[in-house]
């Protein structure tokens, strides 16, 4: 089985049952060794750098809060 590792980060600690449950369930392997933005229940952006990433969602997004995650390139089972 192949799955993708998922790292989480959030700074406002919000709830991110939502975004977890996107991630979980979309196929990941267009976004290996990429940083996501996920807001609500959609992926909204990706990019290789999380500067550039942060930069296009606050333009983009503002006033909004979504969940950034780098998916990591390889296997991993997820628990």
């Amino acid at each position: 089985m192949n799955e993708m590792k998922i790292a989480f980060f959030r700074s406002n600690g919000d709830s991110l049952s939502t975004e977890y449950n996107i991630l979980i369930n979309e196929d990941m392997k267009d976004y290996a060794g990429k940083w996501v933005a996920v807001l609500g229940k959609q992926i909204i952006a990706d990019n290789s750098s999380l500067s550039k990433l942060l930069k296009f969602v606050e333009k983009k997004y503002e006033g909004k809060k979504p969940m950034f995650t780098r998916v990591q390139k390889g296997n991993v089972a997820m628990y």
